[in-house]
């Protein structure tokens, strides 16, 4: 019994080569060229020989793409390389991210609490929030 599998990956004649947007074209011979999705945390424009990262306070935590997505207010761009994850994080307790493409979050200042969507800090008395 014979079966027939569809790849992923397109064989280009080399002197035609244009591979789509979020992939990339790597030689595999003198006359043949291969495109090759972007991995996790890169992206890629039509006709690319490389992927580029994604920026700081960005992501794309999916392959194959031209384009990252920028994290919003309250969370913060997590690259953790060579393991496919690429994610908007929300600020852990007490630290906070008032800006959109967020590269980091930062410390509340003393006496102060970060609130529940991690976009500001607050004053806290007698266990209430101002």
């Amino acid at each position: 019994m014979w079966f027939t599998f569809l790849l992923t990956y397109h064989y280009i004649h080399s002197d035609n080569i244009i591979c789509p947007s979020g992939k990339y074209s790597i030689n595999v011979s003198n006359e043949y060229t291969l495109c090759q999705d972007c991995p996790i945390g890169y992206f890629s424009k039509k006709n690319a020989d490389v992927c580029f990262e994604c920026p700081n306070g960005k992501v794309q935590p999916f392959k194959g793409k031209s384009f990252c997505y920028t994290c919003l207010q309250g969370k913060y761009a997590y690259h953790e390389p060579d393991s496919y994850i690429s994610l908007c994080v929300r600020c852990p307790f007490g630290r906070y991210n008032s800006k959109h493409k967020g590269e980091k979050c930062k410390q509340c200042p003393y006496g102060k609490w970060s609130s529940h969507d991690r976009r500001k800090c607050f004053f806290r008395l007698n266990k209430t929030w101002l």
